[in-house]
């Protein structure tokens, strides 16, 4: 599902599975080492090839990720000219390559990492979820309840359900409160009533 919104929103392109080839190649460029080779200390070293003995891999997988990730630029421009494409951010990226002052190869690049961005925090954080209910088994039963009440077992909860399960929404927050996929954290920080701190 998350490789999906990812690649239609990027690329206007609907991945049917998780088998899928970009879904593949994007996760074999996305979990290798290639900041090796931009390490400073390896930098300075750049001299002594053969004291980087992880240089030729990670120099082999770079060429493939550019491949790539310049595959889904072309097969997106292709479809811009060729099909009624939907508007997605390729599109527009495209489109604005002149006043962004981007290279191609540019935006190839930051178009590929909304998938790093999004594929993988939104597994971590399904992955976190499942972690959490294993270790707290009371607080799965009582959303379990909360779900079982609110909408049965003939569906699956939509967009209009949610407000109508508080402490289902309550522990998806707590689970990205308690083990934050990103720096930032999913949920805001900030005081509900005015705060005063050494008097301020």
């Amino acid at each position: 599902f998350a490789a999906s919104v990812i690649t239609t929103i990027t690329y206007g392109l609907h991945v049917p599975t998780i088998d899928h080839w970009i879904v593949k190649e994007n996760m074999e460029a996305i979990n290798w080492l290639p900041w090796l080779l931009k390490l400073p200390i390896l930098m300075q070293l750049a001299w002594q090839r053969r004291l980087q003995w992880f240089r030729p891999a990670a120099e082999e997988r770079r060429k493939r990720q550019e491949q790539l990730y310049v595959r889904l630029l072309d097969d997106a421009k292709t479809r811009m000219r060729t099909t009624l494409m939907p508007d997605c951010i390729s599109t527009q990226v495209t489109n604005d390559q002149e006043k962004t002052g981007m290279s191609y190869i540019e935006i190839a690049y930051t178009l590929a990492s909304s998938f790093g961005a999004g594929f993988e925090t939104t597994s971590a954080s399904i992955e976190t979820f499942i972690f959490s209910m294993l270790h707290f088994p009371d607080a799965m039963k009582k959303a379990q309840e909360e779900l079982d009440r609110v909408v049965g077992s003939d569906r699956m909860p939509e967009f209009g359900d949610k407000d109508n399960l508080p402490y289902t929404n309550a522990l998806i927050k707590e689970t990205m409160r308690w083990r934050p996929v990103a720096a930032f954290g999913a949920a805001a920080h900030a005081v509900t009533v005015d705060d005063e701190y050494n008097g301020m």
